[in-house]
């Protein structure tokens, strides 16, 4: 001890933290000592720095990003301290959905015994005149979002009486980008201009490469893969935007159709 000080081997039996790490955190500029030792280099650190380091082992172990540790750190009151805690839980909780979405995508793949286990063919996609919605989504949370503007299309559909003239699609850009505008229509047989709050939206048809998935939604990244890596070997150039058809069926069932240029 030197002052009341401790080294930095008593801090790491302390805290459980290995004497590497607290190094590496003093560099971080999260926990710096509270003397270094001119000559020697020794570093030295305060009793209530105890704290702070089982604070930082604790949350490494709950693979808290160090950014977000350096501001847990900081909080100046329990209400901030809640609100970033809180935004950790909501990114733990995505990146546990991504995972299942993995397994779940890893297991398909397995069952089917490819890589690619989707018949992908040439296609003439119709014409279609769409009541529909168009809102920008998170990249990471296109189901949730997506799901959202079902439900308002429905309760806008319900509310004028909207016959549907076949299955419901969505449009998607090729390239998501950072926040990608995403249309959700129904296909009506009239022209009328307006529809209660939707848009009506004529898309045009033509040539396109298409499959089926027969699946989840979480694994429809499948399914694009396999589209699009068809058009690279065959030559062809994907264009946008890609056309999602929601079949009926008594199981989600899902034609992904890229138009080709």
């Amino acid at each position: 001890m030197d002052d009341g000080l401790m080294p930095i081997g008593t801090l790491a039996r302390l805290s459980r933290l290995s004497v590497k790490a607290l190094r590496r955190y003093d560099a971080e500029g999260l926990l710096p000592p509270a003397r270094v030792d001119p000559d020697s280099g020794y570093r030295y650190y305060r009793r209530d720095q105890v704290r702070a380091a089982a604070s930082i082992a604790l949350l490494r172990s709950l693979d808290v990003p160090l950014a977000t540790i350096r501001e847990l750190l900081a909080a100046g009151d329990p209400a901030r301290l809640r609100e970033l805690l809180s935004s950790e839980r909501e990114r733990a909780a995505r990146e546990l959905a991504r995972r299942r979405r993995a397994i779940d995508s890893l297991e398909r793949l397995m069952a089917a015994g490819d890589l690619m286990p989707y018949d992908v063919a040439l296609s003439e996609e119709p014409a279609l005149t769409l009541a529909a919605l168009t809102r920008t989504v998170d990249p990471e949370r296109i189901v949730r979002d997506v799901t959202a503007m079902a439900a308002e299309l429905t309760r806008l559909a319900a509310r004028g009486g909207w016959a549907a003239d076949g299955p419901w699609c969505g449009l998607y850009p090729l390239d998501l980008g950072e926040r990608p505008p995403v249309t959700l229509g129904i296909p009506v047989a009239d022209g009328r201009a307006r529809r209660d709050g939707a848009e009506l939206l004529r898309v045009a048809g033509g040539p396109a490469a298409s499959t089926v998935h027969d699946g989840a939604y979480d694994e429809l990244p499948l399914a694009y893969d396999a589209v699009l890596a068809w058009c690279h070997e065959c030559g062809h150039r994907p264009a946008g935007p890609i056309r999602e058809t929601y079949l009926p069926g008594p199981t989600p069932v899902t034609r992904v159709s890229v138009p080709l240029t």
